[in-house]
This record gives structure tokens, sequence and C-alpha cells, in this order.
């Protein structure tokens, strides 16, 4: 290549790099409103702060928030909107974006601890889901 960024390559990355939770409403999902609070099936709790509202109803959909820059955002699978939200509460994790470590060695450990704890995070909820 001539020193040309692959846009393809870097959409892939800021979409998927940016991934903080992969799971799913754990109590019912009724639609979008300002101010409404959901938990989701990995223990994090999530705010709605965007001023757009849709209505929704799906017993325990898919979700999926991403960190975009300075602020996050929620995606219902029963819904296709993506809606702004703040962190009420996350057990699991600060920001693991701004904690990324500096030194080679140490980023493949934080590597591997994330991948671990994602793991876990995943059979946790499996788990749990088998026992609603």
């Amino acid at each position: 290549m001539t020193g040309e960024s692959n846009p393809r390559l870097v959409s892939y990355c800021e979409i998927h790099a940016m991934i903080v939770s992969d799971s799913y409403i754990a109590n019912a999902f009724i639609g979008f409103h300002y101010g409404r609070i959901y938990q989701l099936g990995d223990g994090t709790t999530w705010k709605i702060v965007d001023v757009r509202c849709r209505l929704g109803s799906q017993i325990k959909p898919k979700a999926t928030v991403r960190k975009r820059r300075n602020d996050y955002v929620l995606k219902v699978s029963a819904i296709g909107l993506a809606v702004e939200v703040v962190p009420v509460e996350t057990p699991y994790f600060d920001d693991p974006i701004e904690q990324l470590p500096e030194s080679p060695a140490d980023f493949q450990q934080w590597l591997a601890n994330a991948i671990q704890t994602e793991v876990a995070m995943l059979k946790r909820a499996r788990a749990k889901r088998s026992h609603d």
C-alpha cells in the first residue's frame, strides 16, 4: 500500500473494539424513554439520557452497549435505534479503554485478563439465562 489507511478495516475496528457490553435486557423491555433504567444480563445497569422515544415490547431482547468517543449508546435488537445511555452500575469493569497499558508485555497480560473476564461473564449470563 502507499501509506493509505484501509477505511473498511478502520470501520470494523471502530465498531467491534468499542463494545462495552454484549448481553440482553434482564428485565422486561418496553421501549426507549428518557430516564428509563435497564439492567443487562451481565450485571451492568444503564440509564437512557437520549430524548428520542421509541415504543417496543419484548422479553429479554439482545442488547449491545458501545462506547462512542465520550459517550455510550445502547442498541436493542427489538428496535432499530441506538440511544445514548450513561452507566448506573458497572460491577465488572470501569472503563477498559482508558486502562490500556503502554508496554507490550503489560498489554498482552491485560488482553488475556480481558478475554478471561469476558468468557466468565458469558458463562455467568448463560447460567443465569438457563435458571430464568
